[in-house]
């Protein structure tokens, strides 16, 4: 009788902490949920070896969270606030406390796909994109703010501080994304990945990208490969960064020129 009121007690808690979800965790894998959360509306998948641990008072809605490669785990902290997003881990994720990920307003769900390591810190909003791929690293700091849009590709190193204000529709690259192909190979490629185009079965050329702290990066900025950002800067709207360092304490604008015609009318 103890043995089934027990049972029954177990039974009813993971009721209601999974509310509306369905949750599979594979023999061998494992999934620890601390005190007072709550799952609501979520699909959750820890394939074989892996992990996923969520700490105490944290509230996950409308997501899917999927370890699934050998070894990888997903450690989430205290307090956080998870919602409308897609997280896939195949490598090593760490999510500290207080953190809010969700999609903001933009219609996509935020997202995290990562072959890689990913260590968020505290108290930070994220919302766009995050994807890593052959075991890239990317290290994110406390109290920062990235809006909606926003994509981070990571194959190599992405470091950004603490602190850090990064608009709608920024784009941080340490990576071309592809490798060019002569005509010939790609053709192959696409023939043989049909309907999957832009195949890579090797690392593009990559170079890491740092952002320090306290720094402003406007919106629809662009960073690529190599660019290293110091601390207290702050980039203007639309500016494209490759490869380049900006010291400490720098604004960065562009000039244009404006030319100006006479109407014939």
């Amino acid at each position: 009788m103890l043995k089934k009121l027990i049972s029954s007690f177990f039974f009813i808690r993971w009721r209601y902490l999974f509310k509306g979800s369905v949750v599979i965790v594979k023999k061998g894998g494992k999934l620890n949920v601390g005190k007072r959360c709550s799952i609501t509306g979520c699909i959750i998948q820890v394939s074989p070896t892996c992990s996923l641990s969520i700490a105490e008072d944290t509230i996950i809605r409308k997501s899917r969270l999927s370890v699934i490669n050998k070894n990888s785990s997903l450690q989430i902290g205290k307090h956080n606030s998870i919602t409308h997003s897609q997280i896939v881990v195949s490598g090593k994720l760490y999510i500290g406390d207080e953190n809010i990920l969700d999609k903001g307003y933009s219609y996509r769900n935020y997202s995290i796909r990562t072959d890689g390591n990913i260590s968020i810190g505290n108290r930070n909003r994220l919302r766009g994109t995050i994807w890593l791929r052959y075991g890239g690293n990317l290290k994110i700091g406390d109290y920062n703010n990235i809006n909606e849009d926003s994509e981070i590709r990571c194959d190599e190193s992405v470091t950004i501080g603490s602190y850090n204000q990064i608009s709608y529709e920024c784009m941080i690259w340490d990576t071309n994304t592809h490798c060019i192909y002569p005509a010939k190979e790609r053709r192959a490629l696409a023939e043989s990945k049909y309907p999957s185009f832009g195949f890579e079965y090797e690392r593009p050329k990559t170079k890491a990208v740092s952002i320090g702290d306290d720094c402003w990066i406007g919106k629809r900025v662009t960073i690529l490969k190599g660019s290293v950002i110091g601390s207290r800067c702050i980039i203007g709207y639309g500016i494209t960064i490759s490869n380049q360092t900006i010291q400490n304490n720098k604004t960065v604008t562009e000039q244009k020129t404006l030319k100006f015609y006479d109407n014939q009318i």
